[in-house]
């Protein structure tokens, strides 16, 4: 909680989105859904199905989102 304070979040809506059971169920079906895509870690990014996981670097990235936009 005391993370949550110091970067300003509204701490009333925090707590009350961590009881939420809607927050709770978007959060298992994100999980979910990496499992289902073979996401074993973070950070992982899709670029139109092309997985990158670990550090990427940043022109790996940049050409790929650059190729998917030529397209």
């Amino acid at each position: 909680m005391n993370f949550a304070r110091e970067i300003g979040l509204d701490l009333a809506r925090f707590e009350a989105d961590l009881d939420d059971q809607a927050t709770a169920a978007r959060v298992l079906k994100d999980q979910n859904d990496g499992i289902e895509l073979g996401v074993q870690g973070t950070p992982t990014f899709f670029v139109n199905g092309a997985k990158f996981s670990g550090q990427p670097s940043y022109k790996a990235l940049k050409n790929a989102v650059a190729e998917e936009l030529a397209k």
